[in-house]
C-alpha cells in the first residue's frame, strides 16, 4: 500500500499529469491527441506524462485502431477521493478552467478528424 501512495503522491505532483487527470475527471475519456494539444507538448512528453499516470493505477487506456484513448480508472477505490480533494485544492487555478474550455470546443470537433489533422 505505501508504494502505491508513493506512485499516487508522485503521479499527481506534476502540473502536466493534474491538468490531464482534472481533464479526465471531466470526460469519459479523451484521445492522446487531445491531451497533447491542450497540453501543447510533444507526443512524447505527453506520452511519458500518461504513462505515469497509468502505473500509478490512477487512468486505464484502450487503443483503437491507431489512436490511443485515456480514461480515469474509476476501479481505483482511492480515485473519487483525490480527485474531491484536489478539486478543492486547486478551485482557483485558471489553468484547469481553460483546460475544460479548450476541450469543450476541441469535443465539439470529430475526435478522428483533430488527431488526422495533427498528423498522428
Amino acid at each position: 500500500m505505501k508504494n502505491k501512495l508513493l506512485l499516487t503522491i508522485k503521479a499527481l505532483s506534476d502540473m502536466n499529469r493534474l491538468r490531464i487527470f482534472f481533464a479526465l475527471g471531466a470526460y469519459e475519456e479523451l484521445c492522446a491527441c487531445q491531451i497533447i494539444a491542450m497540453l501543447k507538448l510533444s507526443g512524447a512528453s505527453v506520452s511519458r506524462h500518461l504513462s505515469i499516470l497509468v502505473d500509478a493505477d490512477l487512468v486505464q487506456n484502450r487503443k483503437a485502431g491507431r489512436w490511443i484513448f485515456f480514461r480515469l480508472n474509476r476501479e481505483n477505490p482511492m480515485l473519487e477521493s483525490w480527485l474531491t480533494f484536489l478539486k478543492t485544492q486547486t478551485k482557483t487555478m485558471a489553468i484547469f478552467s481553460e483546460d475544460l474550455e479548450y476541450l469543450q470546443i476541441s469535443k465539439a470537433q470529430d475526435v478522428l478528424e483533430t488527431c488526422n489533422r495533427r498528423g498522428n
